[in-house]
């Protein structure tokens, strides 16, 4: 096993011991303390996202993540108060890591993230309203409407510990990892009677994309939206494999770059916005799809107020 000390955003090589060929799943386990005082942190979330394999620290501050194969990974450690951990990792064999989590820094606080969510009656699926929604350790609340939904702002990031409560129904308690500015949407059911729940739902929505409209625009099935998994999935290894669709193709342009024509509109070129800007004369080529959040296509009637453009538009938003 090999020993591992993580500080935030590098990482240090401390000690090796005999390497271990690794062609089978190992178990990944370590401490995470605070890297000012070297005492354990209890509650730290720390995890794989892509393998979906998580933990919470324990009171002496150690995890465990078992089932892991071999490959480079991102690796995650995260807790209220303190700068989140994000970096990439080689797993060969069984590692133990030491995380070093830097505690915040009062002029500049962690980005905060928002609570929204639906709860739903377990047997007719109904919308439930009036549940008490209680989060901890914050104490926040909130409270369902007549659609079941509820909505907290300005969540820390680390571990949650959600408690849902009304009267004639089971209590419910659950716990989730919140992030830096990260949205959580959660869709969850209640019970009457004293009987197993279906788990809950969660998603994670970036909370600048929400803010500039991405996510409305969305829900309004208008244009083409790629949300994060679908630029993951078509935007690698070429960015311009989005934009297969009737009525648009992909060519060279006046200066040599890849440009997006509108077919219908005399093959007339797309303009590229990124993070809301217009940027003139950039090529599809230009753009790497590792450091794009999402992707919006638009063109006549479906371009969105602020975006006009009488050919098309392609929003791209970058990861924040």
């Amino acid at each position: 096993m090999k020993r591992v000390v993580f500080g935030i955003g590098l990482v240090l090589l401390v000690a090796f011991l005999p390497r271990v060929a690794a062609a089978q799943e190992s178990t990944v386990s370590g401490t995470v303390i605070n890297k000012a005082t070297g005492q354990p942190l209890q509650y730290a979330v720390v995890g794989i996202p892509e393998l979906r394999i998580w933990d919470l620290s324990s009171e002496t501050g150690a995890f465990t993540l078992e089932g892991v194969q071999p490959g480079v990974y991102r690796f995650i450690a995260n807790r209220r108060g303190y700068y989140l951990t994000d970096l990439n990792v080689r797993i060969d064999g069984p590692v133990e890591f030491e995380v070093q989590l830097t505690p915040e820094d009062p002029d500049e606080p962690v980005v905060s993230g928002a609570l929204t969510g639906v709860i739903r009656d377990q047997t007719s699926g109904q919308p439930v309203d009036g549940v008490e929604v209680t989060v901890e350790p914050t104490g926040q609340e909130a409270r369902t409407d007549n659609q079941g939904q509820f909505e907290i702002r300005d969540i820390s990031a680390g571990a949650l510990r959600l408690t849902f409560r009304r009267v004639g129904y089971e209590p419910r308690v659950d716990t989730v990892a919140s992030f830096p500015g990260v949205s959580l949407v959660l869709e969850l059911t209640m019970s009457a009677q004293p009987i197993e729940l279906d788990p809950v739902v969660v998603t994670a929505r970036p909370a600048y994309l929400e803010a500039n409209g991405y996510y409305r625009r969305a829900r309004d099935r208008r244009g083409r939206q790629y949300d994060p998994d679908e630029v993951e999935r078509l935007g690698y290894p070429d960015f311009t494999r989005m934009f297969v669709f009737p009525g648009a193709r992909v060519q060279r342009g006046r200066m040599g770059q890849q440009v997006l024509v509108n077919t219908r509109e005399g093959n007339c070129e797309y303009t590229v916005w990124i993070d809301g800007s217009p940027v003139p004369g950039i090529g599809l080529d230009e753009i790497n799809g590792s450091w794009v959040e999402a992707v919006e296509v638009y063109s006549g009637l479906d371009t969105p107020p602020g975006y006009s453009d009488r050919c098309g538009v392609i929003l791209v938003w970058s990861k924040q």
